[in-house]
Parts: C-alpha cells; structure tokens; sequence
C-alpha cells in the first residue's frame, strides 16, 4: 500500500534513472551499424534496395523518422528506444492489475523494470525497441479493452508493425488471430462467418496496411529481400563465415561494388 501511495513519486525517479542511463550506457554490439542505416534512410536511401539490411523496413521506420524530423544524433535515436523502455513495463503492470490485482501488478513492474537484460536489450537502437513495443502494445489493446472491431483493427496494426520490426515474431501473430478467433471475449456464441467478419479480418487487414513499405521492397527486388532478410542470415550461420574468411564472403561483393 505504501509502494501504491508514492507511485507517481517512484515512477518520477524511475523516469528519471532510466533517462540518464539511457544517455551514457555503452553502445551495442549492432547498434552502430542500426545508427547508420536509419541515418541513410533519413536521407532518402531505402533499406534493401540501395543499402544491406538484415532487418525490414518497419524496424528502420521510427528511428529514421526522427533523425529527419528532428536530430539525427544518436541520444535522440535512442529516445526511441528510451519511450519503448518506458512504455513496455507500464502497458504490462496496467494489464496485470486489471486481470489479477494490484500486488501482483507491482511485483511485475519491479521484475519488469528494473531487470539489466530488459534494458540492454531495448535500449539500444535496435529491432527488439520497436518489436517488443509493438507487441506488447498489441497484447494490451486486446486484453485491456472491450473487444470491438476497431480493437481488433488496432491490434493488427500493432502486431504487424511487430513483424515488420523483426520478422520471426509472425507465429506470435498467428497466435494471437487464434486468440481473438477461439477465445477473446463471448465468442463462442458467435458465427464463425461473423468471427471472421468482424474480429480476424479487421485484425489481418491491421497487419497488412503496416506492411505495405515492406511489401514494396518484395516486389521491387524480391531478390534482395529474400538474399537480405533470410539468406544472408543462413550463410552468416556457417562456421567459415562466422570466421570472416574472405574467401567465404563472395556472395557480399555485389554489395559493396
């Protein structure tokens, strides 16, 4: 009760710890290399198609933007990934607290919250920021509202956006379309043509709508996309390139000619 009372007082200095932390915590391993291509973006270059990206557009889209909006500099790209930070734990304890109670919420938050690997690997410019995000934003508008059509449209905007960050959380949205088709509210008493209708379709065309700069890169350049996304990753798994053979590394010459 006494952790309830000073809640705004703690979250004040929790904002305040995660935010100089943010500004002075080491760069990452990938984090470089996310900086400079959502600086290229912001500069008109498209990932894919005029530079290597192992990511898809969505992940690129929300750091790009600031750094042409507004600063390109890399404490203002992380605040990016300093708003996921921030968000992520506080959408999880509302959702915690509606469901099963208010000491069970705070408990959540502390583990959540002031867990060193949560932070590391979110606040770093990097896919995990938007993808984690997205997703849990996603899980929130669906359990923490009342279902309805524009709900489930939400969610699949969310959860698209997700997959389009990192795109190995797409089973995750094929769990949660089985979720909102077979579980989420009254639904058992409704047709299974008006469960489609008005809860799957909504929530596909979510996902879709968010996917369309992603989709634009597939059809202008499959081949890149598929050498990007997918096959580049399968060398990169091979002990001989792991090794940096250069011997190994013909496949990335079109690339730097």
């Amino acid at each position: 009760k006494n952790i309830f009372r000073f809640r705004i007082a703690l979250l004040l200095l929790w904002f305040f710890y995660l935010i100089l932390l943010s500004f002075f915590y080491p760069l990452g391993g990938d984090e470089t290399g996310y900086f400079y291509s959502a600086k290229l973006f912001a500069q008109g270059e498209i990932p894919i198609l005029d530079f290597w990206a192992i990511q898809p557009l969505g992940f690129f889209i929300p750091y790009a933007a600031m750094a042409r909006w507004f600063s390109s500099s890399f404490e203002a790209m992380r605040l990016i990934s300093l708003f996921s930070c921030i968000t992520v734990p506080l959408l999880i304890t509302l959702l915690i607290n509606r469901h099963y109670g208010r000491t069970l919420a705070i408990f959540t938050f502390f583990i959540i919250a002031f867990s060193h690997w949560y932070f590391y690997w979110n606040i770093q410019i990097i896919h995990y920021s938007i993808s984690n995000l997205c997703l849990f934003t996603s899980i929130f508008i669906l359990f923490y509202f009342r279902p309805r059509t524009i709900i489930f449209f939400a969610a699949g905007l969310t959860m698209g956006w997700a997959i389009n960050a990192r795109l190995s959380l797409g089973p995750s949205g094929a769990v949660l379309l089985i979720l909102i088709m077979t579980h989420l509210g009254q639904v058992k008493e409704i047709p299974w043509k008006e469960r489609f209708l008005k809860r799957g379709l909504p929530f596909v065309l979510g996902g879709i709508l968010v996917s369309l700069p992603t989709l634009y890169v597939l059809i202008s350049d499959s081949e890149a996309f598929l050498f990007n996304l997918l096959q580049a990753r399968m060398k990169f798994r091979n002990d001989t390139i792991t090794t940096f053979n250069p011997e190994d590394l013909d496949f990335f010459k079109s690339f730097f000619e």
